[in-house]
């Protein structure tokens, strides 16, 4: 796969300025975001429509994804749906996942010098992502680990890959998924600060995915978004911690 280096520089070098802003904002913010108090206040429209994401009867469409969200959110949260900690939590361990799978990607010695630049960037803004979400729930209820059941359905595929447009294709997936999964947990959350906090991440991710779909020689109409509804969209659910 032939990759226009001056191209994807510049691609990366815009993704990475609006990360470092989005970062600062976060710095300012977090420290009043209330992801450490427990408070479920889920209405009845809210706890239905969890519900039904954790069953599979909720889809959410992000470009070319249409995914049930019960393939990315908890199953417990059919029964209890979760408080904006619990949110805050899964998204971090959403995070810690993505680094893992930049890391299988990294490690199959198949991508070129400025993919794999790219690589560890990108890689680098989960991780900080995840720190920023742990340093607003604070210690007690810090995630240090990847959601397992995340990674597992990423990493063997990647560890798998012959090539790199195989590696950069998976790696397109698990952007397009966190992207979809803040797009979700944004209209789930019960704090209007809460989703703001989610919503300073979500256009990093998306430009991640962005990038990676540049690169592969997507059509522009397989990754922008043109419709969304909350009754259709991607979450997890059969992921158990």
């Amino acid at each position: 796969m032939h990759t226009d280096d001056r191209r994807f520089a510049g691609l990366t070098g815009e993704v990475d300025q609006i990360h470092h802003e989005s970062m600062a904002v976060m710095a300012d913010e977090f420290a009043d975001v209330p992801f450490g108090e427990v408070a479920k206040a889920a209405g009845p429209g809210r706890r239905d429509l969890l519900r039904r994401a954790a069953a599979g009867g909720v889809m959410l469409t992000i470009g070319a994804m249409v995914a049930p969200i019960r393939n990315l959110l908890p199953a417990a949260w059919a029964e209890l749906p979760p408080d904006d900690g619990e949110l805050a939590q899964f998204a971090a361990g959403l995070e810690l996942a993505a680094v893992a799978a930049y890391g299988a990607a990294l490690d199959t010695d198949t991508l070129s010098l400025s993919v794999e630049n790219v690589a560890k960037m990108f890689a680098g803004h989960h991780r900080q992502h995840a720190d920023a979400l742990n340093g607003a729930l604070g210690e007690e209820l810090a995630v240090t680990k990847p959601r397992s059941s995340i990674l597992r359905s990423f990493a063997p595929k990647i560890s798998a890959a012959q090539n790199e447009k195989a590696v950069l294709e998976m790696l397109y997936q698990v952007e397009e998924a966190a992207a979809a999964t803040y797009l979700f947990a944004i209209g789930e959350v019960s704090d209007v600060r809460s989703a703001g906090t989610l919503a300073t991440i979500l256009p990093v991710e998306s430009q991640h995915a962005t990038v990676l779909a540049t690169v592969l020689g997507k059509e522009p109409s397989e990754y922008l978004v043109e419709f969304l509804s909350t009754d259709q969209a991607a979450k997890p659910a059969d992921f158990p911690a």
